[in-house]
């Protein structure tokens, strides 16, 4: 249950693969405790371009980056 408001990140864009400008958060959480970290795209309308999810020991388990977005035009 996610109950904490977002952190703000370092911004490490430079690890996607379409090298968007983004705004990284991070799920405010207990120490020894799983969460998941993901970044918007600051030119995609602020849709996810990366979520990694970390266990307790602070291993990552997952990661996924978004490879495109296209988006029509308002």
């Amino acid at each position: 249950m996610l109950l904490a408001v977002l952190a703000k990140l370092p911004d490490t864009s430079g690890s996607h693969i379409f090298n968007c400008r983004s705004l990284p958060l991070r799920k405010i959480h207990a120490q020894g405790e799983a969460y998941f970290e993901i970044w918007l795209g600051l030119e995609y309308r602020l849709l996810p371009v990366k979520f990694r999810q970390i266990d307790s020991s602070d291993e990552v388990t997952d990661e996924f980056v978004i490879a495109d977005i296209r988006a029509a035009e308002e």
